[in-house]
């Protein structure tokens, strides 16, 4: 759960833009070129396909930011980040329904195997306040989950809605960021099933409790079952068949004598008027294996395994948190900053090399090789790459979005190369819309802006109009300008997770113009 609260507490950081959140982003770049032993280009290489690298970045960047944000509170006992707080409340709730579970267990154990002096204890209040009353809730709620399901809602969905909403209008209402607040329906999945295993935390030491509270009983008192009915409709063919009902999962399993027969349900039936069995040699302590294994089998055991079972989905929803939108891009690029900013007059300059043109060469490889990232050049150039969309035929563009959506290749990325100085027109971000709905919501798409410079040599041999060819060697980061029309332009498609990249592609090979 403490990804939760990470992915929670950054989002709040990003949001709030403080200088503060900056700096400890540079810092926390540092330390992890530093810890991990890679360059700051390689390290931005594995950030584009693998989510363990990006968690474990913003997870060092977390780290320190607390830090610098509880020492620089006024008083850090009332400075606590909201993903902290939702951590901090699930815990305390986890801790309250268990010590409930306990006492509640122990409560109406001790209630369900009570009796009067002299008379047994009533099987029926035993049965139904230990097993009949859980296994009525558990199919109730198999019912009520089909039934949603059938109609194609989600099941629990009241409920965990006002939960949640108990839960966060704390702290929810004290962050004043739309975005913040967009931010919590990707965890709405985490958060249901985080509920449900509060639920069945609640459910298992509830068990727990009349468990222990039976076997003290069992250790230090006789206790003696027997049951009576007053509608004469009920008699022993009728609690025959209940007996038999719980049994059947696991009564084949254990002692013919742990599950009561016909014989000996008629001798223990309580006859109230007379204050005695209705057999003199009948003994009500033969009931007291099935009244346990009853609870461990439709009490116990089937909240363990939900409570299991909410975990894993919790685990597998948490996984599908995909660290890789918008501003975490932005964070990266923070993080692990370009070795150099050129102006746009040092773009332009023919024949000198970007001090990114290294980086963007050692990238290629890693990159390329990378499983889920696929890389495609946007425009009427020569790139060197299999993908290419953006040129004179427009059924290129329709193929490519097609190759791109099948499922097969799995893709977590797309990297989009384009030329800076072209600004974004509407068969570019008709193109980026396609893309989207092929790749699905949460693969990131990185719009790469780059400064294609020719590299004008001039030898005695070769004029200088002859030898001007753009070529990767020349390549260039975007200047500000291109880079804030580029990101001006493409926010108008409101894609959290479509980015524009401040460094250059991650392709290797010669590019050239046509």
């Amino acid at each position: 759960m403490t990804e939760l609260a990470d992915f929670l507490d950054a989002e709040y950081g990003l949001q709030r833009g403080e200088a503060a959140w900056r700096e400890s982003a540079t810092e926390a770049g540092e330390k992890l070129v530093a810890d991990l032993g890679m360059d700051s280009v390689e390290l931005r290489g594995k950030l584009v396909a693998d989510r363990g690298m990006r968690l474990l970045a913003v997870k060092q960047w977390l780290r320190i930011a607390r830090k610098k944000s509880s020492s620089s509170a006024e008083d850090s006992s009332k400075q606590v980040l909201p993903g902290t707080a939702m951590h901090n409340g699930f815990r305390a709730i986890g801790i309250l329904a268990t010590l409930f579970g306990l006492l509640l267990g122990f409560g109406t154990g001790r209630a369900a195997l009570s009796s009067a002096i002299g008379e047994p204890v009533n099987l029926w209040l035993s049965l139904g306040m230990l097993v009949l009353l859980q296994a009525g809730f558990l199919l109730s709620a198999v019912v009520l989950m089909l039934a949603a399901k059938a109609r194609g809602r989600q099941w629990m969905g009241a409920f965990t809605n006002l939960m949640k909403w108990l839960h966060r209008w704390s702290w929810a209402k004290r962050v004043s960021s739309s975005e913040m607040l967009q931010a919590l329906p990707r965890t709405q999945k985490v958060e249901r099933w985080i509920w449900l295993g509060l639920t069945q935390r609640f459910a298992v030491f509830f068990n727990i409790g009349a468990l222990l509270m039976f076997v003290g009983m069992l250790l230090f008192t006789e206790l003696q079952f027997g049951w009576a009915t007053t509608p004469d409709s009920i008699g022993v063919p009728q609690m025959n068949g209940l007996v038999q009902t719980l049994a059947a999962p696991w009564g084949w399993a254990f002692p013919a004598s742990w599950v009561p027969n016909e014989n000996v349900i008629a001798a223990t039936q309580w006859n109230s008027l007379n204050g005695a069995f209705f057999s003199p040699n009948a003994d009500g302590r033969v009931w007291w294996p099935f009244v346990m294994m009853n609870l461990l089998i439709w009490g116990l055991i089937p909240r363990i395994v939900l409570m299991q079972w909410a975990q894993n989905g919790k685990r597998k929803q948490l996984a599908r948190l995909d660290w890789n939108h918008r501003r975490l891009q932005d964070l990266f690029e923070v993080m692990l900053p370009p070795a150099a900013k050129p102006s746009a007059e040092d773009a332009c300059k023919a024949g000198e090399e970007s001090p990114l043109a290294a980086d963007a060469m050692k990238l290629a490889a890693a990159t390329q090789s990378t499983e889920g990232v696929a890389l495609v050049a946007w425009g009427d150039w020569d790139s060197t790459l299999e993908l290419q969309a953006g040129g004179r035929d427009l059924k290129t563009d329709a193929a490519l979005v097609a190759k791109l959506a099948d499922r097969k290749l799995k893709l977590n990325t797309v990297q989009v190369v384009v030329e800076a100085g072209e600004a974004p027109d509407k068969r570019f971000t008709s193109f980026i819309v396609q893309l989207r709905s092929a790749v699905g919501r949460t693969a990131l798409i990185q719009v790469c802006p780059i400064e294609l410079a020719a590299a004008a040599t001039t030898t005695p041999e070769k004029p200088s109009s002859e030898a001007a060819t753009p070529s990767l060697t020349a390549l260039h980061p975007p200047n500000d300008r291109n880079l804030s029309i580029w990101r001006r332009t493409l926010a108008n498609l409101r894609d959290d997770h479509l980015h524009v990249s401040a460094t250059p592609p991650t392709f290797s090979g010669d590019a050239s113009r046509e």
